[in-house]
């Protein structure tokens, strides 16, 4: 059997989640760096409209973030009642009216041509959809499990969100209504008046790691093991999202006590065993997996083994969950590291320039993947 023909259905629609959600992951933290560089260009009295633009566009792309994470739960629990090939099995099926709710869709009988028909549900508000879907999830579990919603975590989402809203949904309302001024700048009327503190940006990345921890909470609760994947997917994310505080609150003068509240990194209790970290020192990257999946990028950190040299150990979700490791400026030569077969480089740029070698890459992947390294730059959060 090829790496094809072992694919299933689900398992397809796993790393088109995986892929997803690393996506909009990077783009977040694209506009942070960007954000970052025009602060330290800036320092003016009044915000850039850049700096604006930039603050405005990162409290969306979170929101979406949180809408895409929600919407993957919904095609996950839907695939399973459907019994999909490759899904989980399911312990109680869901209704109809919770089926007609995940796919935002009903179903209605034509009495002309006694045909089943379907069509588009009126839009359920998206706060809704973000507290509904996990526990309709939890339902083909068959366990119990709400999400609280007077928890800060979830506090902050609906900040998100209204902020999100103020600065999209409001604006031709607000702009063109009867006695307002009209401006001739080129500005956006209405976010002149919309301050976007750096503890929003902040807030909303809080926000985004409450909410997949709130995940990562049910499945394990699940205890399924066709799960594991996902799981390895959203700690992945959260992961990212907590470099993406990091960042924040390097650059934008988060707190320290604000910062230290964070909610742990739920890579840490897998990481205490190393003698030291360098949380800032990162590196971005590209890797096949064994299935043949696309090129996936991805993240990772150093970690101080030795004064020689530094071990890299990746987290970003591949399409099967791997978790591959690196290790750089020790010596040149093929080891074994937790399972994961690796090549050591000379250096950071040994990496970019010659890709990952893996044992059993194939000479053609091999050379897509080394020309697509060509141009990958260096991520620097410092």
């Amino acid at each position: 059997m090829t790496a094809n023909e072992s694919r299933t259905p689900y398992k397809n629609i796993i790393g088109c989640i995986s892929s997803l959600l690393a996506d909009l992951s990077n783009q977040i933290k694209d506009l942070v760096v960007f954000l970052q560089k025009e602060t330290e260009n800036g320092k003016k009295d009044l915000p850039s409209l850049p700096d604006k633009s930039l603050r405005t566009a990162i409290i969306s792309m979170q929101f979406n973030f949180l809408e895409a994470l929600a919407n993957a739960l919904a095609v996950i629990a839907l695939e399973a009642n459907r019994k999909t090939a490759g899904a989980p099995g399911i312990k109680e099926p869901l209704s109809q009216i919770e089926i007609e709710f995940l796919a935002e869709k009903r179903s209605f009988l034509d009495s002309k041509t006694a045909t089943l028909m379907t069509a588009t549900m009126p839009l359920v508000p998206a706060i809704d959809r973000l507290g509904t879907i996990p526990v309709l999830l939890a339902k083909t579990f068959g366990i119990s499990f709400q999400i609280n919603k007077i928890h800060a975590g979830w506090q902050k989402i609906v900040k998100l969100k209204n902020m999100r809203d103020k600065l999209t949904h409001s604006f031709i309302a607000g702009a063109f209504s009867p006695g307002k001024e009209q401006r001739t700048d080129g500005r956006n009327y209405l976010n002149l008046f919309i301050a976007i503190q750096n503890r929003h940006l902040f807030e909303g990345s809080e926000a985004i790691r409450w909410y997949i921890q709130r995940v990562i909470m049910l499945l394990k609760q699940a205890s399924v093991s066709e799960h594991q994947q996902l799981l390895n997917i959203l700690s992945a994310a959260d992961y990212s999202h907590w470099l993406i505080q990091l960042a924040l609150y390097k650059s934008c003068g988060i707190s320290d006590k604000d910062f230290n509240r964070t909610y742990q990194n739920t890579f840490e209790s897998k990481l205490r065993r190393y003698d030291r970290l360098d949380t800032l020192n990162l590196l971005e990257f590209v890797v096949l997996d064994d299935q043949d999946y696309p090129v996936t990028r991805g993240m990772g950190r150093t970690l101080n083994i030795s004064e020689k040299g530094v071990l890299m150990e990746t987290f970003m979700p591949f399409a099967l969950g791997q978790s591959l490791i690196v290790a750089v400026g020790l010596n040149e030569q093929i080891i074994n590291l937790k399972g994961s077969v690796v090549r050591i480089h000379d250096s950071v740029e040994d990496v970019y320039k010659t890709g990952m070698e893996f044992m059993d890459i194939n000479p053609a992947d091999e050379a897509r993947l080394h020309k697509y390294l060509q141009d990958v730059p260096s991520m620097d959060f410092n």
